[in-house]
């Protein structure tokens, strides 16, 4: 937990992710797993902020297009 905040703060960035910090951290010797540096950033609320994702429109569809004849072109 120590060397993650350490890479967090030495990095320029406002945000890295935990491959980035991962990354970092096998280039300073530190040999972990990348699921165990996720767990460790989650659990610390270290990770990157996400922006809210917004709405997307309604669908043009529901998924199946019924024509008015047999191999009629939609």
């Amino acid at each position: 937990m120590e060397q993650i905040r350490r890479v967090l703060q030495e990095s320029p960035f406002t945000g890295e992710g935990y491959r980035k910090v991962w990354a970092q951290l096998r280039f300073r010797g530190f040999r972990t797993s990348p699921l165990r540096t996720l767990r460790i950033m989650r659990e610390y609320a270290l990770l990157a902020f996400q922006r809210p994702r917004k709405p997307h429109g309604p669908k043009a569809h529901d998924g199946t297009i019924k024509t008015m004849r047999v191999d009629e072109m939609w």
